[in-house]
């Protein structure tokens, strides 16, 4: 485990977080508990305990952060990295040079 650091109210955070819901991005098994998951953070913030919320919330953006949860409209890191400088500045250099 390892801390992470969270800006800004639940409110927001499930804001953001909700984008690849709405695209589409994210499927559910079809149990009971799911769908009380889902109930439960459809009727975020008028609902009494927000904890599975907010590790939904974590886990979504976690995934979005790092590519694990995409969505179609995303573009192609590989051809962005190439113009990225700071991966060009922290290439090694051959032995001699």
């Amino acid at each position: 485990m390892r801390a992470i650091k969270i800006q800004g109210d639940l409110v927001y955070r499930a804001h953001l977080a909700s984008f690849p819901l709405e695209k589409g991005s994210v499927w559910y098994v079809q149990r009971n508990w799911a769908m009380d998951l889902i109930e439960e953070c459809a009727k975020f913030p008028n609902v009494d305990f927000n904890d599975q919320v907010a590790s939904c919330v974590i886990a979504w953006m976690y995934m979005r952060r790092y590519m694990d949860l995409q969505i179609e409209d995303d573009e192609d890191t590989e051809e962005l990295e190439l113009f990225n400088p700071r991966i060009l500045q922290n290439q090694r250099a051959g032995y001699y040079g």
